[in-house]
């Protein structure tokens, strides 16, 4: 699993520095690990909004925009919750 999760972290990273990752991915790969894995307690919460975020249950309908500007939020807490994890 923490391999796993290293390479969520490095994908992460590359996207936050401008590389041609799709995002949905991201978090796609990041909800996997939820779901699959007993996730250690400080990153259930942001790794839950992951599975959250992929099957849009979301409060209210996002526009196009929204919903893009969610996805990247959700990234850099994604790899903030994983930097500090891995420190």
């Amino acid at each position: 699993m923490k391999e796993r999760l290293y390479e969520i972290y490095e994908m992460a990273v590359d996207y936050l520095n401008g590389k041609d990752i799709n995002p949905t991915s991201i978090i796609s790969e990041a909800a996997g690990v939820y779901g699959e894995y007993d996730v250690p307690e400080q990153l259930k919460e942001v790794l839950s909004r992951c599975m959250l975020f992929t099957n849009k249950d979301f409060e209210s309908e996002l526009t196009i925009g929204e919903y893009i500007n969610k996805g990247d939020s959700l990234i850099e807490e994604l790899s903030g919750f994983l930097g500090e994890y891995f420190e």
